[in-house]
């Protein structure tokens, strides 16, 4: 499964972040603190984006996408958040042993793979894991990711934030700040 999900994720990077157009947009609710709140159809969880962004919904594993807004005709990569869920796989009990997998299958799934900086954090009373990493894409351009996993009933939750290596420490913060308004509901 976790295979699927980081082929899903290139091909969604290569499709949707390398374009440029702005199409589909939903009408977003009142937003709070500059970010709108929204939730998957099963409405498990809720998470923030930034009003300006353009928010996606998916299915199955892949629940949300949220897009960075098109700067002009020059910009060619839309920094983006992208929420998976995922039944543990076999033989994983916990989040500490969903990331020790996650980390052990990513290297074999993307080129040039490296981990950057990892740590433990709470956020709205879940235990969470973060890590960042790069890899490249299209045979040269250097991604770079963050992400939060939390965990809720053997599933794990992936709230993975990227950006080209050019632009990710200025979307950092941004990329923070929404995956801090992750937030389990009472459903699932």
């Amino acid at each position: 499964m976790l295979k699927q999900i980081v082929v899903l994720f290139a091909l969604l990077l290569f499709f949707v972040g390398c374009g440029n157009k702005n199409n589909n947009q939903e009408t977003k609710p009142k937003s709070v603190n500059g970010l709108v709140k929204y939730m998957p159809a099963d409405s498990s969880y809720s998470i923030g984006f930034p009003e300006s962004w353009e928010v996606k919904k998916g299915r199955q594993s892949f629940q949300l996408m949220a897009l960075s807004p098109v700067k002009d005709s020059t910009d060619m990569f839309r920094e983006d958040v992208i929420i998976f869920r995922e039944k543990y796989p076999k033989g994983v009990t916990d989040i500490d042993g969903y990331l020790n997998y996650s980390l052990k299958k990513i290297p074999t799934l993307l080129k040039n793979f490296k981990e950057g900086n990892s740590g433990k954090t709470k956020i709205n009373g879940n235990d969470s894991r973060w890590f960042e990493y790069t890899f490249i894409m299209n045979g040269k351009r250097v991604q770079k990711c963050l992400a939060y996993i939390f965990e809720k009933d053997k599933y794990g939750y992936v709230v993975l934030s990227s950006a080209i290596d050019s632009t990710y420490d200025k979307y950092n913060s941004v990329f923070k700040k929404i995956s801090k308004t992750f937030n389990f509901t009472n459903k699932q």
